[in-house]
Parts: structure tokens; C-alpha cells; sequence
């Protein structure tokens, strides 16, 4: 797939999710997309909603299972906020680092915040979200580790 088709697909997704709020999930894609640096690639063979990865030739990937995230009980702000997670993980070069910090997780958390321009009422959301999924054992590995300190609020 090329890439035009494969960021039109990644567009109706993330649009198809976001229908149950505003449709700020396609400016979500495209403030990540518009790096160049960084490509996104569905693979429904993921085990995750989305992971980022380096790959050889200096390019970052978002890599995305469609399948996961139509599947998910999660909010459009918790998959917009997913998604401009790793795309700062990519730019903060948490990628294939080793072990981080429980610091480097909330740079990262606090990045997709500021990126997404999210107010109080949508870090809620979010925080509900994940507190539901460490209860229901469906933490993002590339959270970090369930047990760190989460308070997206500190990122206003």
C-alpha cells in the first residue's frame, strides 16, 4: 500500500473512532504525519492497539492494528491520546530504550497532551480509560508499567 492510501486509511480509522466525539482524530494523525520522519503502518496482526518502532532506514513507524482499536471500549480522546503518545515517544527517542524512567513515560504523556490541546474534561476521559484498563488487564505495554504514577492533569 502506498503511502497516500495508506494515510487515507489511517484518516478513515481514526475519523471512524472519533465519531462518537468531535472529529479531532484526523488532526491528531495529521500533526504526527506531517513529520516526515515518521510513517504509519497497519498490521492486524499486532498485539497492541499501536506501537511505535524504528526501522532501518532512520524512519519511524506508528505502527496500528485497526482490528484492536475498533474493538476497544476506549474513548476517541484515549486512542487520539494512544496515538500522539507514540509519536512522541519516536521524537523524544524513547524508542528501543532499554529501561525509562517513570519520567520519561510522563514527558511522553504530557507531549500527546499538549499536542492534542486537551482540556481537563478530556484528561478525565483518558484517565478513566486507563484506570479501567489496568483493572480489566488491558494496559498499552508502551505505557510503561501499570504500576508508575499517572496523572495526566500535571500536563496542563
Amino acid at each position: 500500500m502506498n503511502a497516500t492510501a495508506l494515510n487515507s486509511a489511517l484518516f478513515a480509522i481514526l475519523a471512524g473512532i472519533a465519531s462518537i466525539a468531535p472529529l479531532t482524530a484526523a488532526d491528531a494523525a495529521f500533526s504526527c504525519l506531517e513529520d516526515k520522519s515518521i510513517e504509519v503502518v497497519s498490521d492486524e496482526t499486532l498485539e497492541e492497539l499501536m506501537e511505535a518502532r524504528l526501522v532501518d532506514d532512520g524512519v519511524g513507524q506508528v505502527v496500528i492494528n485497526p482490528q484492536e482499536i475498533e474493538l476497544t471500549y476506549f474513548s476517541a480522546e484515549t486512542v487520539e491520546f494512544l496515538f500522539q503518545r507514540e509519536c512522541a515517544r519516536l521524537k523524544l527517542g524513547q524508542v528501543g530504550a532499554e529501561e525509562l524512567t517513570d519520567g520519561q513515560y510522563h514527558d511522553a504523556d504530557c507531549a500527546a497532551i499538549k499536542s492534542l490541546g486537551f482540556a481537563t474534561r478530556q484528561i478525565e476521559t483518558i484517565m478513566r480509560d486507563l484506570d479501567l484498563a489496568i483493572t480489566q488487564d488491558f494496559w498499552p505495554k508502551t505505557m510503561g508499567p501499570p504500576t508508575r504514577p499517572l496523572d495526566l492533569r500535571t500536563c496542563l
